[in-house]
């Protein structure tokens, strides 16, 4: 299908291609194994909402979702399911510096 966003393939390519996926894994470990998306998941989707022109976790629901599910191999996450792994990041990164 062609998309307002075809642009985004290219970059899920690069991402994928970059070995972005296995850097964060390695770094980030995983998530706890009920967790539907990995840390590299919501990062990606981040980033392509960057990309897109969004500014916000917002713009996936509201704008881009559609667009985004067109991308073989990505898994699109709410932006509520974003946010919350950021902040769970924000909170790890916060008690190992200060704790």
């Amino acid at each position: 299908n062609i998309g307002s966003f075809g642009g985004l393939h290219f970059v899920s390519k690069q991402y994928k291609g970059l070995g972005m996926d296995t850097l964060i894994a390695e770094h980030l470990g995983n998530r706890v194994s009920q967790a539907t998306y990995s840390y590299s998941d919501v990062r990606q989707n981040l980033w392509l909402i960057f990309f897109a022109g969004g500014d916000c976790s917002e713009d996936i629901e509201d704008h881009l979702k559609e667009e985004l599910k067109q991308i073989p191999d990505l898994n699109v996450c709410s932006a509520d399911t974003i946010g919350r792994v950021q902040k769970n990041l924000a909170l790890r990164l916060f008690y190992k510096r200060y704790y």
